[in-house]
């Protein structure tokens, strides 16, 4: 006995309605996500300002005198921290907040901050010419070289940090005795320098 299973068939009407439901789910499913997006980018938004003014804080307090941002990460808090370490005469503090930046703070960030670091190895420099000890002055003035030659490096553009390389390049040789190390002192190292180095040197290097 052969037996025949007819098929059903849905009306369209049915078809159209489960299509409507499956459109109906992925809209919500879509609105859904959109939402989620958008309170991750809101929330993203929020800790970025709350981020900026914690900076601003920081670096204000600094500028007022006020040791903050010992634990800061951002470059910018990093930058006016050893500034203000500096001023102080606190060196070895100073260096060791650029040695943290430099595993964090952005290239130009850095480069400013191993500007300033050189200046104030100059800075010293000069004081120790000026007590009558070239000794202590030489090996400052090597870190100073190399500051200024690695802020080069990250910010090809620091033109004071060119000029002021050149001058502690000829500081160098004014030593006696001091082993040149064939670096040649370019002519436009004879325009005025020092421009961030107030009161240093006292007449021409």
């Amino acid at each position: 006995m052969n037996m025949h299973i007819k098929p059903v068939v849905l009306p369209a009407a049915n078809v159209w309605l489960g299509l409507k439901r499956r459109l109906r789910a992925a809209r919500g499913s879509l609105i859904v996500a959109l939402l989620l997006g958008s309170l991750a980018m809101l929330a993203y938004s929020l800790w970025q300002l709350y981020e900026l003014n914690w900076q601003n804080a920081q670096i204000t307090a600094l500028a007022s005198g006020e040791d903050a941002g010992a634990n800061a990460s951002a470059g910018e808090v990093q930058l006016a921290r050893a500034a203000f370490l500096a001023a102080r005469n606190r060196f070895d503090d100073a260096q060791a907040v650029v040695d943290a930046a430099k595993l964090t703070a952005k290239p130009h960030t850095l480069s400013r901050m191993l500007y300033n670091q050189a200046n104030t190895n100059v800075r010293r420099a000069f004081a120790a010419i000026e007590a009558g000890k070239a000794d202590a002055a030489i090996p400052l003035t090597k870190l100073a070289k190399d500051a200024y030659r690695e802020a080069l490096r990250l910010d090809p553009q620091a033109w004071n940090a060119k000029y002021n390389y050149d001058v502690a390049s000829r500081l160098m040789r004014d030593f006696p005795g001091h082993e040149q190390d064939g670096e040649e002192v370019p002519p436009e190292s004879e325009v005025k320098l020092w421009t961030d180095l107030p009161g240093v040197p006292q007449g021409a290097p």
